[in-house]
């Protein structure tokens, strides 16, 4: 599979969790239990060489992989999906500005072009309803943009193994925090329960096995572009599921993301990869 195509995937899947975690009655901390243990066991037994890859640089995408996971659940559970989701893929601005030093890897001038056009999209989803949301979730979603970045920057470092046990890492650490405070939390139904199955076997372990995958063939930056595909679709998802109504800025924002995604595919064919600036 082609790595923009695996990662364009792997954003279609993450896409989904914003509406997923809203059709929940469940709390955030077992919401966030849920999926991760379901998504480590998945991945733990599918990928048995992921089992002995326990490096430093695993243990760092771990832990960042838990902090993305479990802020985005609890920034979803406090504001829209749509804030949530934008503020979090705020991520390539940091990995734009610590790839270089980290990975060694110069931007181009079309990442550099796309960054902001990307940005600027994802602004207009939310242009006429800056207000909307707790400013608590919204803290929560600027954090997982930090942690974000990192667990994007380090799945680079990795090979495709390393970042399946880093994914395995991420999601004990989640299940082990957080599962004193799940309980005492609402009784699972079985919707609850159809729920958190596809967070953690599809959402979950199917985006970032996709992404892993994806990364190796590009570079960080734009990997974490191409995952702008997913803030895109986040709100058409909410809309099906739970009727958030998509605006006109919102439709504007949606077309310069998938037409900036786009062109920066088809520009990475030609040029050389320019020095670091």
């Amino acid at each position: 599979m082609s790595p923009r195509i695996a990662i364009a995937a792997a954003a279609l899947l993450l896409s989904t969790g914003g509406a997923a975690v809203k059709l929940s009655g469940l709390s955030a901390a077992q919401l966030s239990v849920g999926r991760a243990a379901i998504a480590g066991v998945v991945l733990f037994v599918l990928f048995p060489a992921a089992r002995r890859r326990w490096s430093r640089d695993v243990w760092i995408a771990g832990a960042a992989y838990a902090a993305t996971s479990g802020l985005f659940v609890f920034a979803n559970t406090l504001t829209t999906a749509g804030n949530a989701i934008f503020i979090q893929n705020v991520a390539p601005v940091w990995v734009l500005l610590v790839a270089p030093k980290l990975l060694g890897e110069a931007s181009t001038f079309a990442e550099r072009l796309t960054l902001p056009i990307s940005l600027f999209g994802c602004a207009l989803f939310f242009f006429d309803d800056a207000s909307a949301g707790s400013s608590t979730g919204n803290v929560l979603a600027l954090l997982a943009s930090f942690s974000y970045a990192t667990l994007l920057l380090f799945y680079r470092r990795l090979d495709a193994t390393g970042g399946i046990a880093a994914t395995i890492c991420g999601c004990g650490i989640v299940s082990v925090v957080l599962l004193p405070a799940s309980f005492g939390g609402p009784t699972p139904t079985l919707d609850d329960a159809v729920v958190v199955l596809y967070l953690g076997a599809v959402q979950q372990a199917g985006g970032f096995l996709l992404y892993v995958r994806g990364i190796r063939g590009v570079s960080a930056l734009e990997g974490a572009l191409l995952l702008y595909l997913e803030p895109v679709l986040s709100p058409l998802w909410a809309y099906l599921a739970i009727g958030e109504r998509l605006t006109p800025p919102a439709l504007a924002g949606g077309a310069l993301i998938i037409g900036a995604a786009l062109w920066r595919t088809w520009y990475a064919r030609s040029p050389p990869r320019e020095s670091a600036t």
